[in-house]
């Protein structure tokens, strides 16, 4: 009896900027070695943004949780390691 798995995405025009958002912030950041008032202006004026949005500090917020997730992930992972 072979099943076919389905799988129902629904993806919605927010997760697109969501991952955007994110995945420009980590290359200005990162790679492009801004500060991040600089990136959040740049982000700010990608998305079309006006100068006054709070927009960017909200993607940011999701960014810095995701750095900081990830550095806890290492920090655990390294003391297993040892």
């Amino acid at each position: 009896a072979n099943s076919i798995l389905k799988v129902n995405y629904k993806v919605k025009p927010h997760d697109f900027r969501y991952a955007f958002a994110n995945n420009f912030l980590a290359y200005l950041v990162d790679i492009r070695g801004y500060e991040m008032e600089k990136a959040l202006d740049e982000l700010r004026a990608i998305m079309g943004w006006k100068i006054n949005s709070t927009m960017p500090s909200k993607y940011a917020s999701n960014f810095i949780a995701d750095v900081a997730n990830i550095s806890n992930l290492r920090r655990i992972q390294n003391l297993y390691d040892e």
